[in-house]
C-alpha cells in the first residue's frame, strides 16, 4: 500500500511540475542576419524572465489569455530608462513579436520611435 501511495504522490509531483514549466517559452528570431535565442521563464503570477546569453531582465505580465501573453519593462537605452520592451506571444500560433519604443525626444536617432523590432517563433 505504501508502494502505491509513493507511486501516486511521484506521479502527481511529475504532472505538477511539468504544468508549471508549460508557462515557459523557447523562442528564436533573426536580427540583422543572426540568429538569436531567448527564453521567458514564469518567476511569479505577475512576471516572467526574459534571459538572453549575455542578459536577463524581468518582464511584466500586461496581459494575458489562452491565446496570447502580453509582457512589457521599462529599459534603459544610452544609460537613461528611456525605452519601453512589448513581447507578445502567440500561444496559439507559436509566434512571438518584439518591439521596443523609444521616448519622443531620441526621435532624431530613432526615427520612427522604434529602438528595436524582431518577430520570431516560440516552442513550449
Amino acid at each position: 500500500m505504501k508502494k502505491l501511495f509513493g507511486i501516486i504522490i511521484l506521479g502527481l509531483f511529475l504532472i505538477i511540475t511539468s504544468y508549471a514549466h508549460s508557462q515557459d517559452y523557447n523562442c528564436s528570431y533573426t536580427f540583422d542576419g543572426e540568429l538569436f535565442s531567448l527564453k521567458l521563464i514564469k518567476k511569479n503570477e505577475y512576471t516572467y524572465i526574459f534571459k538572453q546569453t549575455i542578459f536577463e531582465t524581468d518582464e511584466y505580465i500586461l496581459g494575458e489569455n489562452n491565446e496570447i501573453l502580453m509582457l512589457g519593462n521599462p529599459l534603459y537605452v544610452e544609460g537613461k530608462k528611456n525605452a519601453f520592451r512589448v513581447i507578445f506571444v502567440d500561444k496559439v500560433n507559436k509566434l512571438f513579436s518584439i518591439t521596443t519604443l523609444i521616448e519622443p525626444n531620441m526621435r532624431e536617432k530613432y526615427q520612427i520611435g522604434v529602438w528595436g523590432d524582431a518577430t520570431g517563433v516560440c516552442y513550449i
